[in-house]
């Protein structure tokens, strides 16, 4: 009995696929359209993302920031050469920033944690968190770059303070 039942699922399927394959309208609607359609569909949305990046790059962003003022911040703060600009504004407290990011005063916000001097000096890592909204392209990835160029700088000055070839610190070439 489940024999015959398997038998004749088999059977209507391949009376379905013969059928389809048969019209060649469907075939053109199954393969050809949508080989041709894809790399349409995938280009627009490519330079889709890729204007809009450029926006996000050459618009003057506007960044709050919570904590005292240090030598980081003054880094961070410099104009740089970039395309785009930036503006600072100094909040007490990192639920004032995301109520500017919210209200579209701002568009990221940048904390130091209270001890950050003390880390600094004392040449431990230094977190800094980002406050941003998610849904704006670009804006996180701009201040990122401009965080990641200051944090290689000041690698590479540590290293040169305690006299460690940055060569001596690559396991495999």
């Amino acid at each position: 009995n489940k024999l015959n039942f398997i038998t004749m699922i088999f059977t209507i399927f391949k009376k379905e696929l013969l059928e389809t394959l048969r019209d060649k309208r469907t075939i053109i609607f199954m393969m050809v359209i949508p080989a041709l359609l894809f790399p349409v569909i995938i280009k627009l949305t490519s330079s889709f993302s890729n204007s809009m990046g450029e926006k996000a790059a050459a618009k003057t962003l506007h960044v709050g920031y919570v904590g005292q003022e240090n030598e980081s911040l003054d880094e961070l703060k410099k104009d740089n050469g970039e395309v785009g600009k930036y503006t600072w504004k100094k909040f007490d407290d990192t639920s004032k920033v995301r109520k500017a990011i919210q209200y579209g005063d701002l568009h990221l916000g940048i904390y130091f944690k209270s001890d950050y001097n003390q880390d600094l000096l004392a040449k431990k890592p230094v977190q800094v968190n980002l406050i941003f909204d998610g849904t704006d392209i670009g804006y996180k990835e701009r201040i990122e770059a401009r965080i990641q160029s200051y944090n290689a700088m000041k690698s590479q000055q540590r290293m040169e303070d305690l006299k460690i070839d940055a060569e001596s610190l690559n396991v495999l070439t």
